[in-house]
C-alpha cells in the first residue's frame, strides 16, 4: 500500500511543479480542438460536463465557450490554482478531487477524461470507470484515452528535455483490447477509437513507441 501511495504522490508532485507552464506553447494555451469537437458532437446542445483531470482548465474553458456548464476536477491543487489564475469562465466550477473518489450520480451529459486515466494503475481503473458510469446520465457521452505499448507501468520522459524525469507514471496496456474490454464491462458502448502514434524518450535514453488510443462512446442504459 505504501508503494502505491508513493506512486500516485510522485505524479501529483510532478503536476504541481508543472502547473505554471502546462498546456502552453510559447506562452499560448494549446488544445486539440479537433478532438474536443469530436467530443462535443456526441453531446446535446447544452448541459453539464465533467472535465476529469482538467489540469489548468484549457479544455474546461473551451467547453464552456461552446455553451456547456463545466465541472473541472483535478487532484493537483496547483493545477486548480493555475486554472483560476488563467481566468475561468463563470460557467466553470473547479474542484480539487482525486479521480478515485468521484461522488457524482446521473450528473453529466458528458465526461471528458483526456490524459487522466493514463495515470491510474490497471488495477484501479475498473472502480474509476464505475464512478464515471455513475456520474453520467444514461446515454451520456465519454472521451478517454489510453497508452498502448508493451512497456507496462513505468515512469516516462516525454522528450529528452521537456518534463525530463518529471516523476509522472503512465499505465501502458499491451493491446487496445484491454481498455476496450474494461470500458465495455463498466457499461460503456464504444463508438469510435482514434489512434495517434507517439515516440517518447525512455528512462534509459532510448526511444520508445506508444499508440495513444482515444476512446469515444456513451453510457449504456441500465
Amino acid at each position: 500500500m505504501q508503494e502505491i501511495t508513493a506512486l500516485y504522490n510522485s505524479s501529483l508532485a510532478a503536476y504541481n511543479r508543472l502547473a505554471p507552464t502546462y498546456g502552453l506553447k510559447d506562452g499560448v494555451e494549446v488544445i486539440n480542438e479537433d478532438l474536443a469537437r469530436s467530443f462535443i458532437a456526441m453531446l446535446p446542445p447544452h448541459g453539464r460536463v465533467l472535465d476529469l483531470g482538467c489540469g489548468p482548465g484549457q479544455y474546461s474553458r473551451y467547453l464552456a465557450s461552446q455553451g456547456y456548464d463545466v465541472e473541472a476536477v483535478d487532484n493537483s491543487p496547483a493545477m486548480i490554482e493555475e486554472l483560476h489564475r488563467r481566468g475561468a469562465s463563470t460557467k466553470v466550477t473547479a474542484r480539487c478531487l482525486d479521480m478515485r473518489q468521484l461522488d457524482y450520480n446521473d450528473s453529466f451529459v458528458g465526461v471528458f477524461a483526456l490524459a487522466s486515466l493514463i495515470h491510474l494503475r490497471q488495477e484501479d481503473l475498473p472502480a474509476v470507470l464505475a464512478s464515471i458510469h455513475a456520474a453520467l446520465v444514461p446515454g451520456g457521452a465519454f472521451l478517454a484515452n489510453f497508452a498502448i505499448s508493451d512497456q507496462g507501468l513505468r515512469f516516462e520522459r516525454l522528450t529528452a528535455t521537456d518534463y525530463a524525469q518529471s516523476g509522472r507514471f503512465f499505465q501502458h496496456y499491451k493491446t487496445i483490447d484491454i481498455p476496450r474490454r474494461m470500458l465495455e464491462e463498466a457499461g460503456f458502448r464504444i463508438g469510435r477509437i482514434d489512434i495517434r502514434i507517439v515516440r517518447s524518450i525512455l528512462n534509459d535514453g532510448t526511444q520508445g513507441y506508444t499508440e495513444w488510443a482515444n476512446f469515444m462512446g456513451v453510457r449504456t442504459t441500465d
